[in-house]
């Protein structure tokens, strides 16, 4: 009795374990399938569906159908069905799959949802743009190859390339960029300005340097406004200076010092920036300019105190010596020294300056507290302001300077006779400079040509 119900056990079992594997239709594997049931199309692209058919089938032919021609249209061949996007929306794809197999007629339908979608569109901008300045739209769209076609609502106040999204102002107002990637369309707005305030940076406790978008050469004392941001106190604006080879840089003078460390807020055309003032605590002296051009009537050296962000907090000259806390001293055996100038003959030759800060407050052991005393070389070099683009000269009998666009220059001169010679002297940036009386000109043989130069800050001498 025993035996016959372990043997009984070991059959059950064994039935268990054999019908618990799956069966496996002989012709699964060999059946037609597409390479996807599902896919996603975006209008105006195309979407290929390949088909696959067993080798055993012999003289196949594929048939498609959607159920919605408005949304996809297909279109079938032996080996792929290629769907075309028309509009956003769903479209059932039908594909049916005869043949011959062993001399037999076969068949197999197949089936695939596809989704339309309309392209995506993205768009990043700035909110303003300065009149004359350029800001680009950005736009992200899906698919990557869809094109994308700008315009602006108003091309008075600003144009857009209609390929590139570059946008360019033309006066102040306010527009609508469009943009369009097939049916899809996206719109921002961008306002014009005539000035663009980008940031805000203190270099002297009267100076700031700014950054500046639009014609900034226009831009008035009055147009630009700072306050201290906690009490609204106005700082008056002495004067705007755009930079000759960057005219985005622009300097503001003020007439008040702001070296209190408190926040203050500059505002020009709607746009305010703020920055923290120097906290006026000195750190350390300095001298300007270390380098001086030679053989000119001199140079006008001064002292500073900067903080310990390097922010010029006071500048004095040797003749403002017990005026102010601090004091400025000029040496040299190479030139001489004229009032707040130094002059140097030749090229490499040297002076010093020496600064000195005083807090006039001391410790016990006599020691000043807080005093700083620097000394610096300032060396000659030529000056590379006339090297660099040269100068005119002509001679010229009378007492007027010469138009230098349309006379002809004359640098010939009769022995004994006596002229005026007349110098233009043009800068690195190809404009004439203004500060004339800083040069000046003389003959390399006075036994050829006598020159006596006229000190009336013109650019004109006898010869």
């Amino acid at each position: 009795m025993k035996t016959f119900k372990k043997v009984l056990a070991s059959t059950l079992a064994a039935a268990m374990v054999v019908t618990a594997l799956p069966v496996t239709p002989a012709n699964a594997a060999a059946a037609p399938k597409l390479s996807t049931t599902k896919a996603a199309v975006y209008v105006g692209q195309s979407k290929t569906i390949k088909v696959t058919t067993p080798k055993t089938w012999k003289s196949v032919k594929v048939k498609a159908t959607t159920s919605k021609k408005s949304v996809a249209k297909v279109k079938a061949s032996k080996k792929k069905v290629t769907v075309k996007a028309v509009k956003a929306g769903t479209a059932k794809v039908t594909v049916k799959v005869t043949g011959k197999k062993s001399g037999k007629a076969v068949k197999k339908t197949l089936k695939a949802t596809i989704t339309v979608k309309n392209p995506s569109l993205t768009l990043k901008a700035a909110s303003a743009v300065a009149v004359g300045a350029k800001e680009t739209v950005k736009a992200t769209v899906k698919p990557a190859s869809t094109k994308v076609a700008f315009s602006s609502s108003d091309d008075t106040i600003a144009t857009v390339d209609a390929t590139t999204g570059e946008v360019t102002g033309v006066k102040a107002g306010e527009v609508t960029i469009t943009a369009k990637a097939g049916k899809t369309t996206k719109t921002v707005k961008m306002a014009v300005k005539n000035f663009i305030l980008q940031s805000v940076k203190q270099t002297k406790a009267n100076t700031l340097e700014t950054s500046i978008l639009g014609t900034t050469k226009d831009i008035k004392t009055t147009d630009v406004k700072i306050t201290n941001t906690a009490n609204q106190n106005a700082i008056a604006v002495k004067s705007v200076t755009p930079d000759k080879a960057d005219a985005s840089k622009v300097t503001l003078e003020t007439f008040a010092d702001m070296k209190d460390g408190a926040k203050y807020t500059v505002e020009l055309d709607g746009v305010a920036k703020e920055f923290t003032a120097t906290d006026g605590v000195v750190a350390d002296v300095n001298v300007t300019p270390v380098t001086i051009p030679a053989n000119t009537k001199g140079t006008e050296i001064k002292g500073q105190t900067i903080d310990k962000n390097g922010i010029v907090l006071d500048e004095f000259k040797v003749s403002e010596a017990g005026a102010k806390s601090a004091e400025l001293t000029l040496s040299t055996t190479q030139g001489y020294v004229d009032g707040d100038k130094l002059v140097l003959p030749t090229v490499g030759n040297k002076g010093t300056a020496e600064v000195k800060y005083h807090t006039y407050k001391f410790d016990a052991n006599g020691n000043e507290i807080g005093a700083y005393t620097k000394k610096v070389d300032i060396t000659a070099v030529a000056e590379d302001v006339i090297t660099t683009n040269g100068f005119n000269m002509t001679f010229a009998d009378t007492a007027k300077a010469p138009n230098w666009d349309k006379d002809k220059t004359t640098n010939q001169l009769a022995i004994g006779s006596n002229k005026s010679a007349y110098f233009k002297f043009v800068g690195s940036d190809n404009k004439e400079i203004t500060t004339y009386a800083d040069y000046s000109v003389v003959s390399s043989d006075d036994s050829i040509l006598l020159y006596s130069y006229n000190e009336d800050g013109k650019e004109d001498g006898d010869l």
